[in-house]
Order: C-alpha cells, then structure tokens, then sequence
C-alpha cells in the first residue's frame, strides 16, 4: 500500500504543510488532511495538538468536527457500500497522566485525566481512529505509516464470538417505530428480503405479520397512513401481461 495523493488544509499551519513536498494545499471541507491511497482508499484525518485537544473538548468542537469527519463512512455503511473512507484523529504532542491524575500536556492542565479519556472512547465510539504522534514533527511519519497500513475489509481472525453486520435493509426497518434488530430480521425474512413486501404486509392490518396489532398502528401513523389507506404494488400495462401470462403457465 502507498499514499498517492495528499490535500492540506489551508488553514494548516506553516510547519506542517512544509512536511508534505508536492501536496495540493487548499480548504478542505472537513478534517486537516485527506490522503488517498492506492488502494482506492481515502483517509480522512483531523489534527490536534495536545493543547488544542483540550480546547476543543472546553468549546464543543471536537465532537462536532469527528462528527463531520465520520459521515461519509457512515454512509457507505448504510448503504451497504464498500467502506473506503477512512477517519482518524492524529494527537501530536505529549498527553499524559500526571501523579495527581490530571492530564499533562508538557504542562499542567487542571484537566481530569479520565475525562479526557471518557471523550477520546467517545470519539473512537462515534468510528472515528485515534493515532498519537510523539511531536508535530512526526506528523508527515505518521500519515505515511497509516498510508502503507493494509485495509482489507476480512481480517484473519478467530473471534471468541461470531459478528453479524448489520445489513442496510435492517437499519431501513430500524428506523420505524417498534422496530428493534432482532424484529427486523424476522421481518426481512418473513417478506423474503423485500422491503417493498415488508411495508405492504405491516402496514396492512389484514395480513398476518411478525408484529401485532398495535405496533403496526404505530408504522401506519408514522408513514402518515390514514384509516382507509394502504400502500400497494402498481404495475404498466406491460408488467400486468406478463404476471398474467406467468399465472397462466402455472394453472
């Protein structure tokens, strides 16, 4: 693996864009660095110093910023996508405890240590990568080893316990009142994996369906179905014909 192209921020300061001879330097949209790799992957990195780690958690940015950062992949995520977007949080800089367990940046900080460590496993929750980079120095050393790293989506494991992705098709039904995982697989099997066939039968009260009565009161509610109303299949003249036809064949 290998970087085949970088863009810095613009924003970025002076001694950090010195690092990356030849890299397009413009506004970028989110993040400090986007690097794409020859792999057809693209790392979306966000930059702080230690200090300005800190900062950041006191105004409210740093959540907002990993947020933007993580979208993307969110996304490919959701849409059932190869992933290949990749988000990292690089901290360059010292960023320690000290003995009364406050966090030491190269000074003393009156920050709590473990309250910086409850936001660092939030940013890590929200599927964002944390890398720590001795100095700012470092930091062009630190993009290259991430651009080299292998990104294969099977790592060759044997996990105590089997991990079943979440399919797009279950995070659709997710969204719909009532409807936790567990449901949804039973649903996507019980419609055949169709999720036009899923909505018809749950929100059609005559039809028998893994939910009851009053959770499919709650869909109908939500998709602003009206007592009368149902969603139903619609066919061309052309489609009819050919179910006809097809109909015909199995009598």
């Amino acid at each position: 693996m290998a970087i085949s192209a970088i863009m810095i921020d613009q924003r970025e300061p002076e001694h950090i864009r010195q690092q990356f001879s030849g890299a397009a330097v413009t506004l970028l949209d989110t993040g400090d660095a986007w690097v794409a790799c020859d792999d057809g992957h693209i790392l979306l990195i966000e930059r702080k110093t230690s200090d300005d780690l800190l900062n950041s958690l006191r105004d409210g940015r740093l959540l907002e910023q990993i947020s933007r950062l993580v979208n993307d992949r969110i996304n490919q995520q959701l849409q059932g996508k190869s992933q290949t977007y990749w988000p990292y949080l690089i901290i360059t800089g010292t960023l320690s405890p000290d003995r009364n367990n406050k966090a030491y940046t190269g000074r003393e900080t009156g920050w709590a240590w473990n309250a910086v460590q409850g936001a660092l496993l939030t940013v890590q929750e929200m599927g964002c990568y944390i890398v720590h980079c001795p100095s700012d120095t470092e930091y062009a050393n630190a993009i290259k080893m991430l651009g080299n790293r292998d990104r294969k989506e099977v790592i060759d494991i044997l996990p105590q316990k089997e991990a079943l992705l979440v399919d797009a098709k279950s995070v659709f039904l997710m969204g719909l009142p009532g409807i936790g995982l567990e449901r949804a697989r039973q649903i996507l099997e019980w419609s055949g994996g169709i999720l036009a066939h899923a909505l018809i039968g749950l929100t059609d009260l005559e039809v028998k369906s893994p939910l009851g009565e009053v959770s499919r009161q709650k869909i109908r509610s939500f998709l602003g179905l009206r007592e009368q109303q149902t969603l139903e299949f619609v066919f061309d003249d052309k489609e009819k014909l050919i179910i006809e036809e097809k109909e015909k064949a199995n009598v």
